[in-house]
């Protein structure tokens, strides 16, 4: 890892992307990898981040007196592209290899994807146009998948967020491989989808839509599945789970595994007012099916019993919901939502910085997270490390540049980390540690 961002932040390799990207075209004495140098590891929240800052920091640390304009100057259509560049560089190049061994052996990766959003200044409506109604004027959707299996960010891309989940899943659809399984939300799921991976000889988990048109094939009929006896019957004999082979789709009838689930009584209630919610919001009408479904979790999945057996099912979907703790920490502690309003160049040059500093923390915490986990069977916490991640800013700074040095930084905070941010176990949750083990050979 420490020759790896010893590498990337190498003062030749900043300037000749600078270079390739227009960002350097004539001798200057500010050059890329200072501005990198000085941005990236800023202090500051980018919301609290001001010309100013930026200047007293070339004073501070290069010893170059560059005023607010000329600092103002260098945010342009260039620096977007360097660092946009940059942050595809760090994807491709240097996200982590690191297995969690003995895991999940019946997959080549585990994908898990998902995306989050925020709001941005007004004035970015031109590049992150909002849904319209009472939403902003500007909103971009960050779109993340990592492989879970192999410790390796697969996808970090910036996007309006009139550009659905479901549009992505399609439109990043070859990069899934044999083998590969699929474990996405509802908005990435379709029919058109689901068969594409199958087609790929890859495996999906996916919970169904409601409106999803489910059958059973009776001789050489297909007839509609009736949830509501089989959740009777499933409450009635105490039983947590079913599954059935049907069929998916109207008229085009593709054959699944159905996982049914009952839903614990005290949280029915919870889901029929949050659907009402949802419906008032959107001044629609509650779907009949929708509701008629609330009390059950459905999951279909083309693995096969002796791949993924029945009572491992829920258990592996739940590893998905640790996508929303990422999310937490880039947004509570990596502040990736926090933008002043400035001029729209230096809005995107920054927030693709902000990435790429949450993609350095992510691929430095899945390293330690595997050489922890395979020593000690024990893992981490994103939210804790990535708050640690943070204390360390000013020294990875000063380290950045030195190879010897960061290996030496690096191994001192694989001792804090290792120390103070492993997971806890609390009572009545449950443990993803728990989960990844089970599917441990």
């Amino acid at each position: 890892m420490s020759s790896d961002l010893f590498k990337f932040f190498e003062k030749r390799e900043i300037n000749q992307v600078a270079y390739e990207n227009g960002f350097i075209q004539r001798c200057s004495k500010m050059k890329a990898w200072m501005f990198i140098d000085s941005l990236l590891f800023s202090k500051f929240n980018y919301k609290e981040l001001c010309l100013n800052d930026i200047a007293v920091d070339f004073s501070m640390k290069y010893n170059l007196n560059i005023s607010k304009q000329g600092i103002d100057e260098r945010f342009n259509a260039s620096s977007v592209k360097m660092v946009k560049s940059l942050l595809f560089k760090m994807i491709e190049h240097y996200s982590a290899m690191h297995k969690l061994d003995s895991v999940f052996s019946n997959f080549k990766s585990i994908r898990i994807k998902d995306s989050t959003s925020f709001q941005l200044p007004e004035n970015m409506s031109k590049y992150f146009p909002g849904n319209g109604g009472n939403s902003s004027e500007a909103v971009a959707r960050i779109q993340y998948e990592f492989d879970l299996k192999n410790g390796k960010i697969l996808e970090m891309d910036l996007q309006p967020v009139t550009n659905n989940d479901y549009s992505n899943a399609w439109n990043t659809r070859d990069s899934i491989g044999t083998g590969d399984l699929i474990i996405r939300d509802l908005g990435y799921s379709s029919l058109k989808m689901l068969k594409e991976i199958d087609i790929r000889k890859a495996y999906y988990l996916n919970r169904v839509k409601p409106d999803v048109a489910i059958f059973e094939k009776i001789g050489n009929k297909y007839i509609t599945l009736n949830l509501k006896p089989i959740e009777a019957m499933l409450r009635k004999e105490g039983v947590p789970a079913i599954e059935k082979h049907v069929f998916i789709g109207d008229r085009k009838f593709i054959p699944v595994r159905l996982i049914i689930m009952t839903v614990p009584e005290d949280k029915i209630q919870e889901r029929i007012n949050r659907q009402k919610r949802k419906s008032k919001r959107r001044s629609s009408k509650n779907n009949p099916r929708c509701l008629e479904t609330l009390g059950l979790n459905l999951f279909v999945t083309n693995t096969q019993t002796s791949i993924l057996p029945l009572g491992q099912v829920y258990e592996l979907y739940k590893l998905r919901w640790q996508i929303e703790l990422i999310f937490k920490a880039w947004k509570s502690i990596g502040q990736v939502h926090l933008l002043k309003k400035a001029k729209p160049e230096r809005i995107l040059t920054l927030l693709y910085l902000k990435l790429l500093w949450v993609l350095m923390n992510m691929n430095v915490i899945n390293a330690l997270t595997a050489v922890i986990f395979n020593s000690t069977k024990m893992k981490l916490s994103v939210l804790k490390a990535f708050k640690i991640f943070q204390c360390y800013i000013e020294q990875i700074r000063q380290c950045i540049h030195n190879k010897i040095k960061l290996e030496e930084l690096l191994g001192q905070m694989l001792i804090t980390i290792k120390a103070k941010a492993l997971t806890e176990k609390r009572k009545c949750k449950i443990f993803s540690l728990d989960i990844i083990l089970s599917f441990a050979v």
